[in-house]
């Protein structure tokens, strides 16, 4: 998954903020990380992993205790294959902690420092060195507002991430209510965030 994460310090204002708004900045690992571990799919394998990790760690302790005990004749048999997936598990673990700075070693693309101009029709995108190129709204795939990122998809691998961090709160809101009125419901989805309700009165979808 090649996503782009960024961050700012939040401004402190109360204006009301109009389109279009523009961001410049560029990828940090630090806010790549943060993302990477926030997504849903890595969560869940973090939490797989450590219950795995954790009940070959049981498995052996009592192989061990009836190795010592002598009980089972087959218990040497029982701690060799424990042991063997311990190791293997250990290793999965250890190469899904590197993945995320493998992905941002490997990526210049990613870390390259560009613009974002929003506009109410589209988004203007402008690398420092590799050119530019616009998106309009109906473009992407899905657009996900959470507590720390807005996630704009290109496609359901592929995506700008940004900090909410970077935009002031009138920036954020006009944001929000931008897409609300140029994209399907169905394509924002929601993450423990609350969103204004569209104009004709029906809340918006949370995913």
């Amino acid at each position: 998954m090649v996503l782009l994460c960024y961050n700012y310090h939040m401004k402190n204002t109360k204006e009301i903020s109009k389109i279009p708004i523009w961001i410049e900045l560029e990828l940090s690992y630090k806010d790549y990380v943060q993302f990477y571990r926030s997504t849903s799919l890595v969560r869940l394998s973090r939490i797989v992993m450590y219950l795995v990790f954790f009940v070959i760690s049981i498995l052996l302790v009592v192989d061990i205790i009836v190795l010592y005990l002598g009980v089972s004749g087959d218990s040497h048999s029982s701690f060799i294959i424990n042991l063997l997936y311990f190791f293997l598990v250990l290793t999965l673990f250890n190469y899904l902690s590197l993945l995320p700075r493998r992905n941002y070693d490997s990526n210049a693309l990613a870390r390259e420092k560009k613009r974002y101009t929003f506009f109410d029709d589209r988004v203007e995108i402008k690398y420092e060195s590799s050119g530019s190129f616009v998106l309009t709204w109906d473009k992407f795939y899905k657009v996900v507002f959470s507590k720390n990122f807005v996630c704009l998809f290109t496609s359901i691998q592929t995506g700008h991430i940004i900090s909410t961090e970077r935009f002031t709160d009138a920036e954020y809101k006009s944001l929000q209510s931008l897409l609300l009125k140029q994209m399907p419901s169905g394509k924002i989805k929601l993450q423990n965030i609350k969103l204004p309700k569209k104009e004709d009165g029906q809340p918006t979808q949370k995913g």
